[in-house]
């Protein structure tokens, strides 16, 4: 079994450039920002979106080719989808709701509510099979709508950020649910993800997506190490910045300088460092090397330290111990900014054109 989508989907203002192929057994994360395309691209596949150039396959089967006229509609793929928002029927019970899919596949009432019983007690709900969706807690309905994608036996089962609406203790027991079932199915998983948690506990290969487009395409511990958009910066909790080389010397927005401890190829690169590699003082008169004047634009806590967000001319987070706060470092204040060379990882960035001075 294997997934090829090569194409575009036009919505007005917003064009979703397709670009995804995937074997058997394979469990992706997307991920990008509001906007960026995933839930049109899980939509896409699931024949709820046409495209208008090019071809979806799954399989040996083309399942959308507006040239040659080929549509194949929603429920005759074998696709499994859970959503966002869930969008269990009201006015079923659990069991009934489970079954839908066979049912709508011509499956008898019987046989499908059977078969509906049997996944509601794998995914740990059988006592549930009478309830109404309105009496379910967050987790129990996530595994209701879990058990009716997987019932139908889909190639593909596609999940648009499956732990948004549980609360920390039912996202930690779902997770480690949902990643019992994934290791058990044997089609293709697509995860829309927003915590990184979830892409390392969930994925064996992240797809990122920005304005529409595949960006990159990694596993989890490379994009850890070389994300290529701010956004998959911030999931996985690093700066990343565009700048200039030559030789030893980096060019950043604004025209920041640092100097490197060795030489390297000049042209565009991308700059990643932890929040760790960055370290904050009082604002002072002379800069010495490798720092900048900015100010503190937020401040959030993380566990047991505080995240500070820096302003113009070059935006990036630094880890600041919680007492440090007490000693001026506070919002809107006026700081030196200091990296440490030893702490950054330079990477070429040949599809990006220089920042300007």
């Amino acid at each position: 079994m294997s997934l090829a989508v090569h194409g575009r989907v036009e919505l007005g203002r917003f064009t979703l450039h397709a670009d995804l192929e995937a074997e058997a057994g394979e469990i992706l994360a997307v991920v990008g920002p509001n906007g960026s395309g995933k839930t049109t691209l899980l939509h896409t596949i699931a024949g709820l979106r046409a495209l208008s150039a090019g071809f979806a396959r799954i399989g040996t089967a083309t399942v959308d080719d507006p040239t040659a006229r080929t549509w194949v509609p929603a429920h005759r793929r074998r696709v499994g989808f859970v959503f966002q928002d869930l969008r269990l029927f009201p006015h079923l019970d659990v069991v009934d709701n489970v079954a839908y899919g066979l049912r709508r596949r011509g499956v008898d009432r019987t046989t499908a509510r059977r078969q509906a019983e049997q996944w509601l007690a794998r995914v740990g709900i059988a006592e549930l099979v009478r309830a109404r969706p309105r009496t379910l807690s967050g987790g129990q309905a996530q595994r209701v709508a879990l058990a009716r994608a997987l019932v139908t036996e889909p190639d593909v089962l596609l999940l648009d950020e499956p732990m948004s609406a549980l609360d920390a203790d039912s996202r930690l027991a779902i997770r480690g649910e949902l990643r019992r079932h994934l290791d058990a199915y044997d089609g293709i998983a697509l995860v829309i993800a927003h915590d990184l948690l979830d892409v390392v506990g969930l994925a064996a290969r992240v797809v990122v997506l920005d304005e529409g487009r595949v960006v990159q395409d990694t596993t989890p511990a490379e994009l850890r190490t070389h994300p290529r958009t701010r956004h998959a910066a911030a999931l996985v909790g690093v700066n990343l910045i565009p700048a200039e080389r030559r030789g030893a010397t980096l060019t950043l927005p604004g025209g920041v300088r640092l100097h490197l401890p060795m030489e390297g190829a000049d042209g565009p690169v991308d700059l990643v460092c932890a929040p760790r590699a960055v370290s904050l003082s009082p604002a002072v008169g002379t800069l010495p090397a490798n720092t900048w004047s900015s100010t503190i634009v937020g401040i959030e806590s993380v566990g047991d330290h505080a995240r500070a967000r820096l302003g113009e001319p070059v935006p990036i987070a630094s880890r600041v111990p919680l007492d440090a706060l007490e000693d001026g470092l506070v919002l809107d204040a006026a700081v030196t900014v200091h990296i440490d060379p030893g702490g950054l990882h330079v990477f070429p960035a040949p599809h990006r054109a220089p920042p300007g001075p």
